[in-house]
């Protein structure tokens, strides 16, 4: 891995242990206040597929990380590079309960795989 490579996943489990332990202790609108202030900055432009695979790489080893963490640290970087990102809340169409985050970049789910088991209800871009 190149170092630019490192760095990047450096970056991306370190958002994703904080938004991990964000979500954990405070309210969602801070939260997405913090997204915001976040995503503001530039950063090198970097190729979407590979901040994907970071953040995906990332979740594998930052513990107890989910879809949510990993997408809200997804978007953050996305953003600093320059690309169009929505972080995505859905919930299962089966008569059991459940619920996903993902982000989608261009039309592509790029964080969060996502099967279309999980239905995002009009209007459910959250960040």
């Amino acid at each position: 891995m190149s170092a630019s490579g490192k760095l990047l996943l450096l970056e991306a489990a370190g958002l994703v242990a904080v938004f991990r332990l964000g979500v954990l202790v405070l309210p969602f609108k801070t939260i997405r206040r913090v997204v915001r202030a976040l995503s503001g900055g530039r950063s090198a432009a970097r190729p979407r597929d590979d901040i994907g695979a970071a953040v995906r790489r990332a979740g594998r080893v930052v513990p107890f990380s989910n879809c949510l963490s990993e997408g809200l640290a997804g978007v953050v970087l996305l953003s600093r590079a320059g690309h169009p990102c929505e972080l995505r809340v859905g919930v299962t169409r089966t008569g059991v309960f459940g619920a996903h985050a993902w982000v989608e970049s261009c039309g592509e789910v790029l964080i969060g795989d996502h099967d279309g088991t999980y239905a995002a209800a009009e209007g459910a871009t959250i960040i």
